[in-house]
Parts: structure tokens; sequence; C-alpha cells
């Protein structure tokens, strides 16, 4: 007799190592790279995680000052790819603030580096789907810049047996 996998079980982990440009966001949502290809099974759970090195950035312009240097990481996930710089495609899984406001507004580039790492999960609805993370600035005084040459993102994608969501 075949034993039957349990729902539950981890039925392969991929790890991609996303390579390009560093990418600059500000208060558009783009895509900070394209978006990887991801195979599975209908009906399994997939655990997402990206994680990825931000740097915060502040841009005067006209004279104008701000407080913040931060962003938000976007993961999202389609069944069909989106190239770099771009609107994002798909379902937004989860998001994640990062870097800090300063405590008065400044014109100072003062810039903040954060280590960000994004995780969702969802049932998959193909044999593929594609993932990507976005980046988005509060408004245009605020960079996201993802330093992907120095420290390339990594996406690490656990497919689970069965709905576990």
């Amino acid at each position: 007799a075949v034993a039957r996998m349990a729902d539950g079980t981890i039925i392969k982990t991929t790890v991609i190592d996303i390579t390009g440009s560093d990418f600059l966001g500000w208060e558009v949502n783009r895509t900070a790279f394209a978006m990887p290809e991801i195979t599975c099974t209908i009906g399994n759970t997939l655990l997402i995680s990206i994680s990825c090195l931000c740097e915060h950035i502040f841009a005067t312009s006209g004279g104008s000052t701000g407080s913040g240097r931060y962003g938000t990481a976007k993961l999202y996930i389609h069944t069909v790819t989106a190239a770099q710089n771009v609107t994002p495609v798909g379902t937004l899984l989860a998001s994640v603030k990062s870097g800090r406001n300063l405590v008065a507004s400044s014109t100072a580039s003062s810039p903040s580096f954060s280590p960000v790492t994004v995780r969702g999960k969802f049932v998959a609805t193909a044999t593929s789907h594609f993932v990507g993370l976005a980046g988005q600035s509060p408004n245009i005084y605020n960079g996201m810049y993802f330093r992907i040459s120095e420290l390339a993102p990594h996406i690490v994608v656990q497919e689970v047996k069965g709905d576990i969501t």
C-alpha cells in the first residue's frame, strides 16, 4: 500500500536568488524586480518569504522638507509575470513598513538601511505562479531603494500539502 501524505506536510522548498539592477521606488507602487515563476500543485498551500535590503532616502524638491525615511514592501502573487518598475499585477498577500521617521522635518539626506522580510501564504490555483515584491513610499520625497546589487533578495517558497490557510 502507498502511504498518503498528510495535509500540512512540506512537499518541497525552492530558493530563488534575484539578480539584476538596484531599484528606486517613490510614491507610486512599482515592482522591485521581474517576477520569477514558481511551479506547484493546484490546491496546495505556498508559504512565501522574501528578504532584501532597503535603503530609505529623502530627496528635496523645491525646498520641501520631510521627516520620513520609510516605505512599504509588498508581496504579490499572480499567474502572469511582470517586469521590473511596473505596476504590480495579481493579489497582494502581505506588506511590511520599514525605515524610520525623524523627530522633525529636515532636508538632510540621512538615509536609513533596513533589512526587510515579507511573508505570505495562499492556496495555489494554477500549476505555476509568479511572485513579486513592490515598493511604495508615502510621498514624492521618500525613496525606497532596493539594494539588489549589495544583497540579492532571496525568495523562499515552501509547498505544503493541502489547504492550511
